[in-house]
């Protein structure tokens, strides 16, 4: 009988003589391109269930991957895969599409598959996703931020960045902006980054970072990115296929603020203060300084010496700095002089920071700036012009008594002129408000000074001092101007002013010099009453005619100086009111007393039913030409009321006078 069971042993034992012993063992020796499976098999490790390479263990690649080269990658969108549509084999699809169309999947029929724009996956054409300019790989899959784990075994040599050498693997990445942003990369590993608008040509390439090869990190940054298309690669330094990083973010540009090339801000001010809330989240560091955080700048424009005062509040999350540039720059980068080159720095998040600067007139830029980390902030800019600088900002005097006002003129502004004065010089302005007339005297001088607190006048200074009204202050006219050349001092001689305000000016005139002080001191004494008759428009002097002529004998000596003339006049002054009811001729002398006369006079002539408001007639001033006298003579002159001022052109010397007038 045939013994089957002896027929099937027999059949095992030759079957396993055939095999010829155990399996061999899977290493690098006798799998280096592919993987090894769970059972210590070598596989091709192209397979989308045993993905590996250099006898790795094999990994399952993930639903919406595909396996090329040993390596799984993400799909680009819903074309294509591993045989259809552009896979890693044959290229998938017809001869036309490459299967699929450009846009959802395959890429074209040239390339064999590739990204299209959503789909694509593996391109026998170009390699793995990434390894050519024919595949780039998306970089953004949704979003503005992207964080890629890469390992390069196996990605082939294609370009070389401007500062590397591009001897190794690289891949390329793909991102596209629709507006303008700011772009940052950072890499891990011995890899160098070149940001390119031509994914081949290095010609086209807008930054370059170049390896650390000490396993840190290098970082790429390219602001102000126009919308467009761009390419990213990462290139290899080393031989070794060590897995790296790659961190990409996106941030929207602002229009300006960001640096001065893009535009500062302005500051909107509104009775001298301005305040504004914003963030530095997402800002770059643009302007170097006491910090290297993210920042902004505004700026500030004045007209006058101004004290400019800036607080910065910032949230917990930022240590916040303030510094101000110098007006005129446009790249506004180039620090202040002095003390002023220095910016305000926050010890500890979330405090509040402070800087003021004495700005002349002109442009300047505040930095908002953030020494550690970035946060919410809110920065109040305060403008006061400078105590003393223009007669808008003068120091008030006294209006009753002596007051001395004391202040450094070294370091003033040259904003005032005065008629005793042509040098430009530092000045200093004061002034004082009447609410009735009054008798003022002012005395000014310049002295540097030494010793313990500088206590000790050492050197006296040259000066201009000017009275001025206010219509005055905005050209070189005063009503008086006096210097020192011969004292230490300059005085403005005793006189009666009349209601209103006056500024008094002092200017150093000598060779500029540091740690100058300049002195104005004032003495004011209210006046009782009015004046005598002829020193005001209240109470005007009159003229008594006989035979068509009047003569009358006045002094100017503690008069008001009220008024002035084409030809001149601005001194101690007296009126005198006269009507006719028919047509004249006018005919006026006016002498000076031999022993103390007025300085230079003057005779003008105004018509007009007020004196306050009368306007002087055509011709109708003269002046004396240094002989002691003057006259001024008229023809035909309609009837009317008419107000004749006696007056000097503001010498310091005031006096008795005679008077004649005569009308015919």
């Amino acid at each position: 009988m045939f013994n089957t069971r002896s027929l099937w042993l027999c059949g095992l034992v030759l079957s396993v003589m055939a095999c010829g012993g155990p399996t061999q063992k899977c290493d690098i020796s006798s799998c280096p391109t592919g993987c090894c499976d769970a059972y210590g098999e070598c596989r091709s490790g192209n397979e989308q269930s045993a993905c590996g390479s250099q006898a790795n263990i094999c990994s399952a690649c993930a639903g919406n991957e595909s396996c090329s080269l040993g390596q799984c990658f993400t799909q680009n969108g819903s074309g294509g895969g591993h045989n259809t549509g552009g896979g890693a084999h044959t290229g998938g699809g017809s001869g036309t599409t490459g299967g699929g169309s450009g846009t959802t999947g395959g890429g074209s029929g040239s390339t064999g598959g590739g990204t299209g724009t959503t789909g694509g996956g593996n391109a026998t054409g170009g390699g793995a996703a990434g390894d050519s300019c024919s595949a780039p790989r998306a970089l953004f899959a949704s979003g503005t931020s992207a964080t890629v784990t890469v390992t390069p075994s196996g990605l082939m040599n294609d370009s070389t960045p401007s500062c590397g050498n591009g001897a190794y693997a690289d891949v390329v990445f793909q991102f596209t902006t629709t507006s303008t942003q700011n772009f940052t990369a950072s890499v891990t590993g011995a890899n160098t980054l070149s940001l390119r608008t031509a994914c081949g040509s290095v010609a086209s390439e807008l930054g370059c970072e170049p390896s650390t090869l000490n396993g840190g990190t290098s970082t790429l940054s390219a602001s102000h990115l126009p919308a467009g298309t761009y390419f990213l690669w990462v290139d290899a330094e080393t031989a070794s296929s060590a897995t790296f990083s790659l961190n990409a973010n996106l941030t929207a540009t602002p229009a300006i603020g960001e640096s001065c090339a893009s535009g500062a801000l302005p500051l909107s001010f509104s009775a001298g203060h301005a305040t504004v809330s914003s963030t530095l989240v997402g800002w770059r560091d643009d302007v170097g300084g006491c910090n290297s955080g993210p920042d902004t700048v505004y700026f500030v424009d004045v007209t006058t010496p101004t004290t400019i005062s800036a607080q910065l509040v910032t949230g917990l999350g930022m240590r916040g700095a303030l510094h101000f540039m110098s007006a005129g720059d446009t790249s506004c980068q180039v620090y202040l002089p002095g003390n002023d080159s220095t910016c305000a720095e926050a010890f500890f998040s979330g405090e509040a920071v402070s800087k003021s600067i004495i700005a002349s007139a002109g442009r300047y830029y505040l930095w908002v700036d953030a020494t550690v980390g970035a946060d919410a902030y809110t920065l109040t800019v305060d403008l006061t012009p400078v105590e003393g600088e223009t007669c808008e900002s003068a120091h008030a005097m006294t209006t009753d008594g002596t007051e001395n006002y004391t202040e450094l003129i070294s370091t003033a502004y040259d904003d005032v002129e005065t008629s005793c004065n042509a040098i430009p010089s530092p000045d200093l302005v004061a002034s004082v408000t009447l609410t009735q007339p009054s008798y003022v005297e002012v005395i000014a001088h310049a002295y540097s000074y030494s010793g313990s607190g500088g206590s000790t006048q050492t050197v006296p200074h040259l000066v201009a001092l000017a009275l001025k009204s206010v219509g005055q202050c905005g050209d070189a006219s005063d009503l008086e101007c006096a210097t020192n050349t011969t004292t230490t001092y300059a005085k403005l001689t005793k006189r009666l002013l009349g209601a209103g305000t006056w500024n008094f000016v002092v200017e150093q005139t000598d060779a500029p010099s540091s740690g100058v002080l300049g002195s104005i001191t004032s003495r004011v004494t209210p006046a009782i009453g009015s004046g005598t008759p002829g020193d005001s428009c209240s109470s005007p002097g009159s003229l008594s005619f006989v035979n068509g002529t009047a003569t009358v004998s006045g002094s100017t000596v503690g008069a008001f100086g009220q008024s002035g003339g084409s030809c001149g006049g601005y001194g101690n002054d007296q009126v005198f009111r006269f009507d006719t009811t028919t047509a004249f001729n006018f005919s006026a002398s006016l002498t000076n007393n031999l022993t103390s006369g007025l300085g230079r006079p003057v005779l003008h002539l105004r018509s007009g039913s007020s004196c306050a408001s009368s306007q002087q007639v055509t011709n109708g001033c003269a002046i004396d030409q240094y002989t002691g006298s003057t006259s001024l003579t008229l023809a035909s002159l309609p009837a009317g009321t008419y107000w004749l001022w006696v007056d000097d052109d503001g010498d310091s010397t005031h006096g008795g006078y005679t008077l004649q007038v005569t009308l015919n």
